[in-house]
């Protein structure tokens, strides 16, 4: 029986084969890196987005409660009522930047959006003075950070 050897490779393609594989290595690891930082950019800023948005609806949830008490006790403090509608516009400005982050294919954000829509029928309402149907900001304000979080969580 003859013994089967294996021609010889000569040292110099060994290199290259072991550049090519290294140098697909490489590639694949910075693809992978690129979109993990997409991902922890995205997630950063949509945090920082929600943390917004919740700041200025319990601003504005304040100055509202804050512009009761005064009618109530009939007292006009402009200052408040400025500072309310100024809320207010912050409130949607701030939603509108979490719109663009999201997409609308899940319900975690269809539900987030329909809070949002809730919260701002109410916003309106009080802007208006129109007496507005019993309505639970606080509760509100919690059901859109669970969704948020949800969403954050289930980022891919």
């Amino acid at each position: 029986m003859e013994d089967f050897t294996l021609p010889e490779i000569p040292d110099s393609y060994i290199a290259i084969i072991v550049a090519i594989i290294a140098g697909f290595i490489a590639h694949i690891n910075l693809k992978h890196s690129i979109k993990l930082q997409a991902k922890n950019k995205w997630k950063e800023d949509f945090r920082l987005h929600v943390s917004d948005y919740l700041e200025s609806v319990m601003n504005f949830y304040f100055y509202s409660m804050e512009v009761k008490r005064n009618i109530q006790r009939e007292e006009i403090n402009k200052n408040f009522q400025e500072k309310q509608s100024l809320m207010a516009s912050e409130v949607l400005g701030r939603f509108n930047r979490i719109t663009l982050m999201i997409d609308y294919k899940d319900s975690d954000s269809l539900k987030l959006n329909e809070i949002f829509q809730a919260q701002h029928s109410k916003i309106n309402d009080i802007l208006s003075e129109t007496p507005p149907p019993d309505f639970d900001f606080p509760k509100s304000i919690g059901n859109f950070f669970h969704y948020s979080k949800r969403i954050y969580d289930n980022k891919k």
